[in-house]
């Protein structure tokens, strides 16, 4: 009987051990199954997420072109658009430009016509300068004279270049009126924080520019920064000052000459060079720097150069530049230079001392390692001039 009993007991436990062995190989399946959907699931996912992350990309490229087409084909709006032909009208003829028809709008672009007052686009009509809309007149001592400005830069801008990919060698004379006015809007939009982003219109302009491609099947043997004409290399340059590196050596040699010398006060460009040199690039510094001190050497223009950066914005960013963690002495020494010129002016007195000029060139002057002799002795200058001690 106790055999018998044991042998049952047995077949009981046997059988159970089956059913759980059968149990927990169903399981086994089933989570290898589930592990493995699962893996599918995130593959899945992650494939779904890089897709997304594609088109979002896309739609915001597409979006930004879209903008720009719809600024280019909103006549009314682009409300600063100049016939290109009018700056070569006689005299006579420009009299009788009210009565003529508008122009188709792409044969439209702005074009600076001297002192002689220009006819602008406006909700499709003419505007002369007694008209006055909303604007202001940029006088014909002003780098852009004979502009009416009506409308917000970034609305035009993709008209220019568009204009400026479609000019050729054949139609050289266009060329310097629509790099006139980029370079405007350019500066506009350095000081204007809402606008919408122009990615695809400034990645064009720069390719223009930098690589020589005309429109179509056009296209010129140089590129625009390396023209033979130094009134449309030296805009060119500034226009890429600050993504083509070879650009800053043109406009380092253009301001070499006296002509240049005058394009630069015209254009306005100390501006220019203070972004590059707010920057941080240390290969355009040294570039933007010897700009400064081209411009810095005895000329007739000289005092007006001096003049120009006898203000708030320049003394605030050498406050800034000579305040730097990481200094570099040889530019330092260079903007000593121009300091100790500037220092010569006495009206400048009162910007050395808003920004604390004065106090940080004695610290310098103090601090200063010896064997930087000419920086010592161009502080030591400037603290004279400045009537400040000088500390050995």
């Amino acid at each position: 009987d106790i055999e018998e009993q044991y042998q049952q007991q047995i077949e009981t436990l046997r059988t159970a051990l089956k059913e759980k062995t059968k149990e927990n190989k169903r399981i086994k399946s089933s989570f290898g199954s589930i592990k493995e959907l699962n893996y599918t699931m995130k593959k899945q996912l992650d494939d779904v997420t890089e897709q997304n992350r594609r088109l979002e990309n896309q739609s915001r490229k597409v979006q930004a072109r879209l903008d720009n087409l719809q600024v280019t084909d909103d006549v009314p709006t682009v409300m600063l658009l100049v016939h290109l032909k009018v700056s070569m009208l006689p005299k006579r003829r420009l009299k009788t430009c009210r009565a003529e028809t508008v122009p188709s709008p792409w044969s439209l672009v702005v074009a600076g016509c001297g002192p002689s007052p220009v006819p602008v686009v406006a909700g499709g009509r003419w505007l002369w300068p007694e008209s006055r809309p909303r604007g202001r007149w940029l006088s014909s001592e002003s780098c852009l004279h004979g502009f009416w400005l009506c409308a917000v830069p970034w609305q035009v801008l993709p008209v220019l270049v568009q204009q400026l990919q479609q000019t050729a060698r054949t139609e050289a004379s266009l060329q310097l009126p629509l790099l006139r006015f980029t370079y405007y809007c350019l500066s506009q939009l350095e000081h204007s924080t809402q606008h919408p982003p122009l990615t695809s219109t400034l990645r064009r302009l720069g390719e223009e520019v930098s690589c020589g491609q005309g429109g179509g099947d056009r296209s010129r043997s140089h590129p625009l920064f390396k023209s033979s004409c130094l009134h449309t290399r030296f805009l060119s340059s500034l226009i890429v000052l600050r993504t083509v590196s070879l650009a800053t050596d043109v406009l380092h040699d253009d301001v070499g000459m006296e002509d240049g010398k005058a394009f630069f006060l015209k254009y306005q460009a100390l501006a220019v060079i203070l972004a590059v040199l707010r920057a941080g690039n240390p290969s355009l510094q040294v570039r933007a720097m010897d700009i400064l001190l081209q411009m810095g050497a005895e000329s007739r223009y000289l005092p007006s150069f001096l003049q120009a950066c006898s203000t708030e914005q320049f003394f605030r960013w050498a406050s800034t530049f000579l305040r730097s963690t990481r200094l570099d002495l040889t530019l330092a020494e260079k903007l000593s230079i121009l300091l100790q010129k500037l220092s010569g002016i006495r009206s400048n007195k009162r910007l050395f001392e808003a920004f604390s000029l004065h106090l940080l060139l004695q610290e310098m002057h103090r601090t200063t390692n010896p064997a930087h002799a000419f920086l010592t002795i161009n502080l030591s200058s400037i603290l004279l001039n400045l009537g400040m001690p000088t500390r050995p």
